[in-house]
């Protein structure tokens, strides 16, 4: 469980809310802090666990929680890459197969899913993507910007 504590005074400290989510071992808020991300280590014997839960942080609901499915043993922290700029908009995952998704927040729709990726990085301003394409044969790795949510694309 995780608990987020304010106060109104300097040295009066309440709890302000509680996110249930069993044996956390790491957490992330949101660049605009409007969401927090929840991670405990995945157990391989129970395939319904959640390992990763994402929680409305004003009301303390959790909007989307992902099992052990498809996870990989020891997934790069942070699994949850937040788009640039304070609006929490968009966020990417990147799983064990090389496979990139991105995602709309407020309703969680999946807007893109990219193939044979080595890493992804958001511009820290923007909701621009960078994403870099592993290499086919004896051609170079690919580099491609995408502009998220009108997959604008400029590949170098």
């Amino acid at each position: 469980m995780v608990i987020m504590w304010g106060s109104r005074y300097h040295n009066d400290h309440t709890p302000l809310r509680r996110f249930n989510h069993y044996q956390v071992e790491q957490f992330d808020l949101s660049p605009g802090e409007k969401y927090l991300v929840t991670y405990s280590t995945p157990n391989p014997s129970d395939s319904n666990g959640l390992w990763l839960k994402i929680f409305d942080v004003r009301t303390g609901t959790g909007i989307v929680g992902l099992n052990n499915a498809g996870v990989a043993d020891s997934p790069q922290w942070p699994v949850i890459r937040w788009a640039g700029g304070e609006d929490d908009e968009y966020f990417a995952t990147f799983n064990k197969n090389n496979t990139a998704s991105v995602y709309e927040t407020k309703n969680l729709n999946l807007l893109l899913d990219v193939d044979d990726v080595i890493d992804i990085s958001w511009s820290p301003t923007e909701p621009v993507l960078a994403i870099l394409l592993k290499a086919g044969g004896k051609q170079p790795v690919k580099a491609l910007l995408l502009r998220i949510p009108g997959m604008q694309r400029r590949t170098q």
